[in-house]
């Protein structure tokens, strides 16, 4: 953490203790994004008023050295309903550090314009290399004209005219001078538009550099550069983590529903089971009474009336006391039968034996 952010942390002090709750799940989120370790995770925890663990909070933030902590802590204060503050504490970070913050675009586009100026000077260094090489050459055949033609050359001084007149004169026959003068005519032009090219090149390298606020030398230019693509690969990993931290989400969720599937699948057969078990036990007792309706219809058709009793008992003892033909026995016996049928049930069983 800059001092920037170090600063812009420490003024919104009372205004994470006023709406901040510091709770055991706030504390355990930060020790998951790897904005705590595990004794400041401690150090909080220890302390019960939510003013302190957030005093405790923003001292330990202000001093760890980890790369972009005051972003994270940001986005974490957006995951607990506290998107206004994130945004305030970010704007305030860029108003207190001002021209000095470049944003992306302007980074992008600067990285673009310096590999457009470097295959410029890349292709201006070959030209280059062939124009040198040309101009050797003009230059050797120059001077070997000049030692070839040093006599004439000394008498063509000594003449009345200049050697700008000379120049400038309709070319005479055997005039050495006017064939050499379209050569002399065509290398300075090229001097001359070699540096105005070059003039042109570095007067819009210098208004490039200018505008995106940049000092004119290579070093500033490549780290420029070097922070913006690790920005952006910063911002590709966060990116990235939060989508694997969506998919392990969904994966447990997944999985509790396939648990819940699974014991809601194991009380649906339990259920059934008791349903097919009370079933066979509804069927068992219906059988039963079934069973006992007629067992007891049975025994009412088979039990006998008193007078169809009294009937049979009558006529079985007149089968045995017929023989004894004693009429002072038989309305005895008669008797004895019409008054007790239970007696004359076990008289006739008696009878019987």
């Amino acid at each position: 953490m800059d001092d920037f952010e170090r600063r812009v942390t420490k003024r919104r002090r009372q205004d994470l203790i006023d709406n901040l709750t510091a709770n055991d799940k706030f504390v355990y989120f930060l020790r998951q994004e790897e904005i705590l370790d595990i004794e400041g995770t401690v150090a909080i925890l220890d302390l019960k008023p939510n003013a302190a663990r957030i005093s405790k909070l923003v001292d330990i933030i202000c001093k760890t050295n980890i790369p972009n902590i005051f972003t994270k802590f940001c986005n974490s204060l957006v995951s607990f309903d506290l998107m206004w503050l994130s945004k305030e504490m970010k704007t305030d970070l860029l108003t207190s550090r001002g021209s000095n913050e470049i944003d992306d675009d302007v980074k992008l586009e600067a990285a673009r314009l310096v590999e457009l100026l470097r295959r410029q000077l890349h292709e201006y260094k070959c030209n280059y290399y062939a124009r040198e090489e040309k101009m050797q050459n003009l230059i050797t055949q120059t001077k070997s004209f000049l030692a070839e033609n040093e006599s004439f050359l000394v008498t063509l001084c000594h003449d009345m005219r200049s050697t700008t007149e000379t120049l400038r004169s309709a070319p005479e026959d055997g005039d050495i001078v006017a064939g050499f003068k379209p050569i002399l005519e065509d290398f300075f032009l090229r001097v001359i538009r070699i540096v105005k090219e070059r003039d042109l090149f570095f007067s819009e390298r210098q208004a490039i550099l200018k505008l995106i606020g940049l000092r004119d030398d290579c070093n500033s230019i490549v780290e420029a550069v070097r922070f913006a693509i690790t920005t952006r690969e910063m911002k590709s990993s966060m990116i990235t983590d939060k989508a694997l931290d969506k998919d392990r989400r969904l994966a447990e969720s997944r999985l509790q529903i396939d648990v819940l599937e699974s014991r809601l699948q194991k009380q649906s057969d339990k259920l059934r089971s008791l349903t097919v078990e009370a079933k066979s036990r509804c069927e068992t007792k219906v059988r039963e009474a079934d069973y006992l309706t007629k067992a007891s219809r049975c025994r009412y058709k088979t039990k006998k009336r008193p007078d169809e009793c009294l009937t049979a008992s009558t006529s079985n003892i007149n089968k045995i006391v017929a023989p004894l033909k004693t009429k002072s026995v038989f309305q005895t016996v008669s008797k004895a039968a019409c008054s007790s049928p239970r007696r004359d049930r076990k008289f006739s069983a008696d009878t019987n034996q």
